[in-house]
């Protein structure tokens, strides 16, 4: 009855999508993009550094293995905010917008052009 014209009616809403070219080669290699690749390899060398630092830990390098990250997490953590501060110190405050010029300069009942009215205020006839 009506569960089986509901169900062809969802079918006939899907939409397909097939793949651009299809996988021919058989190949891992010759289908990966090279974001692809750099992902791997990212992947692998994490998976590598984390291996040594288990290790490293294990050996009994506790001192060093801790003491250094942190010491490079607090330095980069206030290296960015330095780079944020600078660039907040050196960058000139912006030019005031031409609205506001021209309401600075036009009194409340002169009655301003429409380009010149803010967007916020009625527009006066």
């Amino acid at each position: 009855g009506t569960r089986g014209s509901e169900t062809r009616r969802a079918n006939e809403e899907l939409i397909y999508i097939r793949p651009a070219q299809p996988n021919t080669q058989g190949s891992i290699e010759q289908d990966m993009t090279k974001d692809q690749s750099y992902g791997g390899l990212i992947l692998v060398v994490s998976i590598v550094i984390a291996l040594f630092y288990l290790y490293g830990i294990y050996a009994g390098f506790t001192l060093i293995l801790i003491e250094i990250p942190v010491v490079l997490a607090v330095l980069a953590i206030l290296g960015i905010t330095g780079w944020i501060g600078w660039t907040m110190f050196t960058t000139p405050p912006p030019a005031p917008l031409e609205t506001e010029l021209a309401s600075a300069t036009t009194t409340a009942g002169s009655g301003t052009a429409p380009s010149q009215a803010r967007a916020s205020e009625p527009e006066e006839k």
